[in-house]
């Protein structure tokens, strides 16, 4: 009888895998309520899905056996982190995502309801309230040093942000307005970005 709760939690964990409409479901809600990744291109939503993919799968792991991230996944949380603070995606909008993903997960799994009990419900409450304190502080840390890192190669970040800014990626005021405080510059409002391609005239 002890072992009843993780197999129920087993069988939904599979269930929720195995059916991609989970994964589309948090990829809409991040992409409606977070307006850093609203403003996202096309091109950057496999990399979205893909961490959001990876993130449930965890996530239903730590919930059905009990368990709490591990060394490797800190690590990718800090690698993605670091990334974010390269391409400019604000740290606060990275975790609120995460925090969007935790209740999309939440109503997916109340939808099973009839399948689980009390303990079930505070294991997923625990879980998730401990995988979030974690993950934000680490992902918080590492955001922080990139953006260091980034800040003393001002060169190199101004070179990222003019190449954001011709591509039309993290182009929110809210990202703007971050990344031009890190490096100290004051983009003009309005604006308007003109990208002219040089060619020499023969002679």
């Amino acid at each position: 009888m002890t072992k009843r709760p993780v197999d129920v939690r087993e069988r939904v964990r599979q269930e929720m895998v195995a059916d991609p409409r989970v994964v589309e479901a948090v990829v809409a809600a991040v992409h409606e309520q977070v307006p850093a990744y609203a403003a996202l291109d096309d091109s950057r939503l496999p990399e979205v899905r893909a961490i959001a993919a990876w993130g449930l799968e965890r996530l239903l792991h730590l919930w059905a056996t009990d368990a709490t991230l591990e060394p490797s996944d800190l690590r990718r949380f800090r690698g993605i982190a670091a990334a974010r603070a390269a391409d400019g995606r604000p740290v606060r909008a990275v975790l609120r995502a995460y925090r969007v993903a935790a209740t999309v997960l939440t109503d997916e799994i109340a939808a099973r309801a009839p399948r689980l009990i009390a303990s079930d419900a505070l294991a997923l409450t625990r879980m998730l309230l401990t995988a979030l304190d974690t993950l934000s502080e680490e992902m918080a840390t590492a955001y922080a040093a990139t953006s260091e890192d980034l800040a003393a190669d001002r060169d190199r970040a101004l070179r990222l942000l003019l190449d954001d800014l011709i591509a039309g990626r993290h182009a929110s005021v809210g990202a703007l307005t971050d990344r031009s405080a890190r490096l100290g510059i004051q983009l003009p409002d309005p604006a308007c970005l003109l990208v002219a391609e040089y060619r020499t005239v023969p002679t």
